[in-house]
């Protein structure tokens, strides 16, 4: 005769897989943790760490000013941003204080010059590299969507909610 009926056991059964499955989420919780849930809503680009290099770069740039929509001048953040030539191409680098950042490999080009474009779900952030000695534009969106074009870079699709300029 069993220690207990068939009805507990099942029971008990039942609370051992739902432990498990708990010990499981833990772990992959953890996991996300520790590599930074950020990389997994990062598009456009990839998380750098503090160790990233700046030698090399074909250009460097810090924000100088940013306006609002309504032309009200906003704190730029403290930010440094170098371009780099690749064998697969541009990539920009978004370095902030403490050295870590993005690298921005989502591109395109068209009239006002080569365009970086990185999104976090609806917000988003674009650079227009004019050309050699002209300014950076960064343009920040929020409630933004994010469009795939017939070029296979993604690219906001509402207005900008902030303007800065890099120098």
């Amino acid at each position: 005769m069993p220690f207990c009926s068939a009805d507990l056991y099942d029971t008990l059964k039942e609370r051992e897989i739902v432990m498990h499955k708990i010990a499981l989420l833990i772990l992959v919780c953890l996991s996300v943790a520790a590599t930074g849930c950020a990389s997994m809503f990062l598009h456009g680009g990839r998380l750098a760490g503090r160790g990233e290099p700046t030698t090399g770069a074909i250009g460097a740039w810090r924000l100088t000013g940013c306006v609002d929509t309504a032309g009200n001048p906003q704190a730029p953040p403290e930010l440094s941003y170098y371009l780099f030539r690749r064998d697969t191409g541009l990539e920009l680098f978004e370095r902030s204080s403490d050295g870590s950042g993005a690298v921005i490999t989502n591109q395109w080009a068209d009239a006002n010059g080569t365009h970086f474009y990185t999104w976090v779900q609806s917000n988003g952030w674009e650079y227009t590299v004019a050309g050699p000695g002209l300014p950076i534009v960064r343009t920040v969106y929020a409630g933004t969507r994010s469009e795939a074009a017939s070029d296979g870079s993604v690219r906001p699709t509402g207005a900008g909610a902030v303007v800065c300029t890099l120098d």
